[in-house]
């Protein structure tokens, strides 16, 4: 797809925004273009610091790569076009950032779980980068916005707005992938991000507005995309957790490995059964078997992403995690992460999906 020449801007994304006379990205966004397959790949091996691959043929027709920020955030706008699907690897996705997808044009595949998860124009897709090597198969003509995320930055920001700690701040599912329709004020203002920065005279462009604006995009994306954010959401609005609320979280905590029943967490809390469930719904969101469910899987997610260091395996992890049953804890774990244990282990990618002859 040419560039338009009046503007130099892609006009699909002009379409899909619906951005007055203007495109995603501003005039002055840094800007890569060409025509030259080996030069797109030596761009994008030097961009991303050698850490992605990208598998053209001689049926590659053009690549550009616009960027700008929002304060920390990166924003990024690509197009690919190529007579064939092409792909893309990264061999190891930074821990420090998470990535937010919007195609504009074709379709992106992403390697998930053993299985290839596809997103097109009206969806949007999540990455929580986890240092793994993932892979990307892009149909022949694609275009996408790319906002690059410090998990820092929206740690302190949940932190701040509902007293997560910062080890518990990002806990993404490794892909999530959503409708647009049902993310409304999320997309309005994403909108509303790439319409002003593309003005002649952006408030963004002003330090502390931008610090604002990418708060703001910070907590929907927690909105709309985090484990247990209505939970957190729930307790900030609390003066105080209760005292027994937090006895029983610290019984869970230290008691993991072992059969614990409600009547054990409401002993541990010096409640009744009655008065444990309702603290839970009423401060946490959840029920106390869900809640200690919740722990145990995430206690085994970080144990699987370290088992090439400590050796263990799957089955010693679920049974140190309080799981008696191994078919038990591998269907609440893949419905929990959308993976199965020994993928996070292995940290494998699939194989591509078929391709279009």
């Amino acid at each position: 797809m040419p560039l338009a020449p009046e503007t130099g801007r892609p006009p699909a994304v002009d379409a899909l925004f619906g951005l007055p006379g203007g495109a995603a990205m501003p005039d002055r966004a840094k800007r890569f273009e060409t025509r030259t397959s080996a030069d797109a790949c030596d761009y994008l091996s030097d961009y991303t610091e050698n850490r992605t691959r990208l598998q053209l043929t001689e049926r590659f027709r053009s690549f550009a790569h616009y960027q700008s920020r929002l304060d920390r955030t990166k924003l990024e706008y690509f197009r690919f076009e190529s007579n064939v699907p092409h792909d893309i690897v990264t061999t190891h996705y930074l821990d420090s950032e998470l990535l937010l997808y919007v195609p504009c044009r074709g379709t992106m595949h992403f390697a998930q779980g053993g299985r290839w998860t596809a997103v097109e124009p009206g969806q949007i897709a999540l990455i929580a980068a986890d240092g793994r090597e993932r892979n990307k198969r892009l149909s022949e003509t694609c275009e996408a916005l790319l906002f690059m995320i410090d998990r820092d930055t929206i740690g302190q920001t949940l932190k701040t707005a509902y007293g997560i700690e910062p080890d518990r701040a990002v806990r993404f599912a490794p892909l999530l992938v959503g409708d647009l329709a049902d993310a409304p004020a999320l997309w309005n203002f994403i909108r509303m991000v790439l319409w002003d920065i593309n003005a002649p005279s952006s408030c963004f462009a002003e330090k502390a507005t931008a610090g604002a604006a990418e708060r703001t995009l910070m907590l929907m994306l927690a909105q709309n995309f985090m484990d247990d954010i209505d939970a957190y959401r729930r307790r900030s609005d609390a003066s105080i957790l209760p005292s027994y609320l937090r006895a029983a979280e610290r019984y869970v905590r230290r008691s993991l490995s072992e059969p614990i029943a409600v009547e054990d967490l409401a002993e541990a809390a010096g409640v009744s059964v009655r008065t444990l469930y309702y603290g839970f719904q009423g401060f946490l969101g959840t029920t106390p078997m869900k809640f200690l469910k919740r722990m145990r899987l995430h206690a085994a997610r970080d144990d699987l992403a370290a088992a090439a260091r400590t050796g263990r395996t799957v089955t010693q992890i679920a049974l140190d995690c309080g799981y008696q049953s191994l078919s038990s804890f591998s269907r609440d774990y893949r419905a929990q992460f959308g993976e199965s244990a020994s993928e996070t282990m292995r940290g494998r990618a699939p194989a591509g999906p078929p391709r279009r002859s």
